[in-house]
């Protein structure tokens, strides 16, 4: 008899419990923690096929914005011989994008004539984003470019850099791709 409450008990109990963490896990408010921003609730498209964005904070836009005008900057910044500035990059760039500046680098030192440089300066204030997804963000952000031949300006434009950052499981972002294009 004594061996069938327990078992009754021990059943009950064990349902109880169980409700109690569904119960729990239903009605319990998301909090926001390290491992994404929380996903913006717009409405969408018209046909209901785009998926929500994800928003940044205001702390992790303005560190993903610093972020975005450094690496813009340095990359579009070399003269002959020297592209220290783009290959300092390797530690914020995904294996595929330091395989794509490691080869671009190799072109340019072919291509570029002795006394050549250019320099790429970023404006923060030009800085947008798409977050489609909490590992991919695209991040857009103009540049005013100077080329020089020797100590001579022999060109001035503007570029729209499009980046695409990658989230590491650190939350860090890499750089996974990068298109300049001229204005």
């Amino acid at each position: 008899m004594n061996k069938k409450i327990i078992i009754y008990a021990s059943v009950i109990f064990a349902f109880v419990v169980i409700v109690v963490v569904l119960m729990y896990l239903l009605v319990r408010k998301p909090t926001p923690n390290n491992s994404g921003p929380p996903a913006n609730q717009g409405s969408g498209s018209a046909t209901g096929s785009q998926l929500p964005s994800y928003v940044l904070s205001a702390d992790e836009e303005k560190q993903v914005t610093e972020f975005v005008n450094n690496f813009t900057s340095l990359y579009n910044s070399y003269s002959y011989q020297n592209f220290s500035n783009p290959s300092s990059l390797g530690n914020f760039e995904t294996l595929r994008m330091q395989n794509e500046t490691i080869q671009r680098n190799q072109k340019l030192q072919a291509e570029l004539p002795p006394g050549f440089s250019i320099q790429a300066d970023a404006d923060s204030a030009t800085f947008s984003y798409d977050y489609p997804s909490a590992q991919n963000l695209f991040a857009t952000m103009s540049a005013h470019v100077t080329e020089r031949q020797g100590n001579a300006v022999t060109k001035t434009y503007d570029v729209s850099a499009r980046l695409e950052l990658i989230r590491t499981a650190d939350q860090r972002w890499l750089v996974n791709e990068i298109n300049i294009t001229p204005k």
